[in-house]
């Protein structure tokens, strides 16, 4: 089964129904890391060899060209899990 790192976009319902499907789910919630920056939620993932979860795409699109052009440079010599990007909505949890 997968990873998952799931950002603070992405409803801790989606995570319940992951972990029920078998997969080692963590939210940023769960780590503390709310509203920390899209790069740390990013590399918080990519260090524990997670995917990463979330709802902004454009933001994480070019973080994930940043990091290919670090590592290219041979700045930062290190890869990334992957990047999920949901498409819908999950209901409000209640």
């Amino acid at each position: 089964m997968a990873r998952f790192y799931l950002d603070e976009n992405i409803k801790t319902a989606v995570g319940r129904a992951l972990s029920q499907g078998g997969h080692d789910v963590v939210h940023a919630y769960d780590l503390g890391n709310r509203s920390m920056p899209d790069s740390r939620h990013l590399w918080v993932a990519a260090n524990d060899g997670r995917i990463l979860v979330t709802f902004n795409r454009r933001d994480f699109e070019q973080l994930h060209r940043f990091w290919l052009a670090l590592n290219d440079w041979e700045i930062y010599n290190r890869v990334h899990t992957g990047i999920l990007t949901a498409l819908g909505r999950v209901p409000r949890d209640q």
